[in-house]
C-alpha cells in the first residue's frame, strides 16, 4: 500500500517537472539579470508605458479643429426650409494652450515611466 502511493507521488512529480528542467542545473541570478526579470514584470511600469500612448493620443486629439455641425429642417408652415451652419471659433490661442497642456502631461507621462 504505502509502495503504491509512494509510485504514484514520484509519477504525479515527474508528469509536474520535466526532466529537461531538471538536468539544466540551477540557474544564477546576476544583478543584470534580477533587474532585467523586474523590469519586464512590473505591472506599474506596464501601466505608465501603456499610459504614454494615451497621452500621445491626446496631444493628436488637441491639435484638431472644432468639428462644424450642419442642421437642416423642414416644416409645413412658411418658410418650409431652414439651414443652419454652425462652426465654432477659437480665439485668444485656446487651441495652442490645449496643445501646450497635453504636451506638457506627454512629459510628465514619461517622467513616471
Amino acid at each position: 500500500m504505502l509502495k503504491s502511493r509512494v509510485w504514484i507521488c514520484s509519477a504525479i512529480f515527474g508528469l509536474m517537472f520535466p526532466l529537461s528542467l531538471a538536468a539544466q542545473g540551477p540557474r544564477r541570478l546576476t544583478l543584470a539579470l534580477a533587474f532585467d526579470l523586474a523590469e519586464r514584470q512590473n505591472l506599474d511600469l506596464a501601466a505608465a508605458r501603456a499610459q504614454r500612448a494615451v497621452a500621445l493620443s491626446g496631444v493628436r486629439i488637441a491639435r484638431e479643429l472644432p468639428n462644424p455641425s450642419i442642421f437642416f429642417g423642414a416644416t409645413r408652415d412658411t418658410p418650409h426650409d431652414s439651414l443652419f451652419f454652425d462652426q465654432p471659433l477659437e480665439v485668444g490661442g485656446q487651441r495652442q494652450r490645449r496643445i501646450d497642456i497635453a504636451q506638457k502631461i506627454t512629459g510628465l507621462t514619461d517622467v513616471d515611466i
